[in-house]
């Protein structure tokens, strides 16, 4: 390979401009923290013609990774195994949980921290995590948007789809068309009564915060409510508006 750049001032100008200056940079210069380190920080990807060293080197990764998620796959492999590096890692960049060590797709703390932070990281989770409805009702809660990269089957369950409303109104979007139709059905009624609404809302902060499931009656009581108790009336959209602006 030909090496076209000598001096850090010659390579420092060219990163600038494409990710792949340091490929032809002199093996000092690819063993350079300071250059790399810049390198990395204007694109991930420069993390790839590195040298070994400093593919193990935590600043130079972490830097990538802030900059391209994906460029976790060239970081040592020594690195991918150290869950508190991994949480460190997907803190910056969800998308690098794809290249972690597989064993960490099954890990709640690592899984939840990236998909917390990128909408997209569910889809690296292991099965067991995304069928579990507690789980993925914890995910949409903090990061609506997360609801994008739910299973179809859980895209059917309305409380994730109301928690996932309830932290990004643009999560509407993302559900279902059955589930829309009825949460739109639901909308198209005013609330008559504020104490209802508010035990609406209060019911579905506490199946956001402890899970959805049977000893949790909150959950399952929020559509009967909104539904019987006194929650709806004639044609508006007040409901909906409410997830939308109140909080």
């Amino acid at each position: 390979m030909p090496v076209l750049y000598h001096t850090k001032d010659e390579l420092l100008k060219a990163v600038v401009k494409s990710s792949y200056a340091l490929k032809y940079a002199s093996n000092a210069l690819r063993d350079d923290k300071g250059v790399v380190l810049a390198a990395v920080m204007y694109s991930g990807w420069a993390i790839e013609y590195a040298s070994v060293r400093l593919q193990k080197d935590k600043d130079i990764v972490l830097a990538a990774v802030r900059s391209k998620p994906f460029s976790f796959y060239y970081a040592h492999s020594s690195l991918k195994t150290d869950k508190e590096f991994v949480l460190e890692v997907v803190k910056r960049g969800g998308g690098a949980l794809k290249y972690a060590d597989p064993s960490f797709r099954e890990d709640k703390e690592v899984v939840g921290l990236a998909a917390k932070q990128d909408k997209n990281s569910l889809y690296y989770a292991n099965k067991s995590l995304q069928f579990n409805i507690k789980f993925i009702l914890s995910i949409v809660s903090h990061n609506g948007l997360a609801l994008q990269s739910v299973i179809y089957s859980l895209k059917e369950n309305l409380m994730i789809v109301i928690a996932a409303i309830y932290n990004n109104k643009i999560a509407f979007k993302l559900a279902l068309y059955s589930i829309r139709k009825y949460i739109a059905e639901l909308a198209n009624i005013s609330v008559v009564s504020k104490s209802c609404l508010n035990w609406v809302s209060e019911s579905v902060q506490s199946c956001s915060k402890n899970g959805s499931n049977v000893s949790n009656p909150a959950c399952s009581l929020i559509p009967f409510a909104m539904t019987k108790f006194n929650c709806i009336e004639d044609n508006s959209f007040k409901y909906l508006n409410y997830i939308f602006n109140t909080h």
